[in-house]
């Protein structure tokens, strides 16, 4: 089935919160962060839906603040979610190559994101686009699991 990709809307949180406890619960309680990010206009949320009306994944790109005095450019790759039964199908690719296009589009020198170092199909799927890992924090997510930072050039 073909998936179309487009920006959330308000109405969308009921999914992208939902989504987002299913597969990210274990990590911690999201609940809050998620409706903030999805109202703040400088995170970008794309949804993969497969048909209208039916969404299937979801995906958001945020700004990094610069660090330092240096100039950075850079963003966050801050969520990306498949529903369970659509996983393996190359849905979670597509959000990613799509976050990756908005990034340049955006003037964008390099995108980092975080995952748990446990989360191996995560960690194959970005090393697959050229991710490469930066530093492992221990006990980075709320309920104490570690994390790889990963980053690519753009």
């Amino acid at each position: 089935m073909m998936i179309a990709l487009r920006n959330a809307e308000t109405a969308d949180v009921g999914f992208v919160c939902g989504l987002s406890r299913e597969v990210f619960s274990r990590y911690g309680d999201y609940s809050g962060v998620l409706p903030d990010w999805l109202a703040n206009p400088a995170v970008q949320t794309i949804l993969a839906e497969e048909a209208p009306g039916q969404p299937v994944g979801f995906a958001m790109l945020g700004p990094r603040p610069p660090r330092r005095l240096a100039l950075y450019l850079g963003g966050e790759l801050l969520a990306v979610a498949v529903v369970a039964e659509r996983r393996r199908e190359g849905i979670g690719r597509r959000l990613v190559l799509e976050i990756e296009r908005r990034a340049r589009a955006a003037n964008m020198r390099e995108l980092r994101l975080s995952t748990a170092s446990t989360n191996l199909v995560a960690r194959r799927l970005y090393a697959s686009l050229g991710f490469a890992v930066r530093t492992h924090y221990i006990r980075f997510y709320p309920s104490g699991q570690s994390a790889l930072e990963m980053a690519k050039r753009l």
